[in-house]
């Protein structure tokens, strides 16, 4: 089954995906993160990172404004529902990067929540009770080396929790990069919020 909305055609018959697209199609889902990507000035710098692509509703609009984009994505059913969209909305300057992103770790587990399913948005290293895969993964630094990044002008970070823990491992990479960084926080997801609190903090207090 597929949804038209405006320019973009995309998958609806996955994991509440049908719903999702229809909060899309209202403008009612991350209106701040997509105006943010309208507003960027992508000339001088027009790459841009999506990781924790999901089923590419960022991407799908990055890849209508930046020249090119990296989409980092683990979730075998969201990485097929992602392949789906960009080839029914024939979208031809994306890099699909099938890994997580990690602390500097070559692999890691990755789970869904208490009655989920793969594909469903919410696949973190934080649920791990249930069905687990592990998977390949880079540090940040790591997937731009990997994959030949520049000319990097946004990053976007939304990983259900791990946010953390990958920042504090790529602090000094980016001290260096000086790009705008978008993180989406879930302390709410942790079994650890005060020490996840303090690891973000640190990891971010020289910005």
């Amino acid at each position: 089954y597929r949804m038209i909305i405006g320019e973009l055609t995309v998958l609806d018959d996955g994991p509440d995906w049908n719903s999702f697209w229809n909060l899309y199609h209202r403008g009612e889902w991350e209106p701040a993160l997509l105006a943010l990507l309208k507003q960027t000035d992508w000339a001088s710098k027009p790459v841009f990172v999506d990781v924790g692509a999901w089923i590419g509703p960022v991407t799908l609009l990055a890849s209508r404004l930046a020249e090119h984009v990296f989409a980092v994505e683990p979730d075998p059913t969201a990485v097929l529902g992602f392949q789906a969209n960009m080839r029914a909305s024939s979208v031809r300057n994306v890099t699909l990067c099938r890994c997580a992103i990690g602390p500097g770790t070559s692999t890691v587990t990755i789970g869904q929540t208490p009655g989920g399913a793969w594909g469903d948005s919410m696949t973190s290293v934080n649920h791990l009770d249930g069905d687990i895969l592990t998977v390949p993964a880079y540090s940040l630094r790591g997937l731009f080396e990997a994959y030949d990044i520049t000319r990097c002008g946004l990053i976007k970070l939304d990983v259900e929790g791990a946010e953390a823990e990958i920042l504090a491992q790529a602090r000094p990479f980016l001290a260096e990069l000086k790009v705008p960084l978008l993180v989406s926080l879930h302390q709410p997801l942790r079994p650890d919020p005060d020490r996840y609190a303090t690891i973000l903090g640190s990891a971010l207090e020289e910005f």
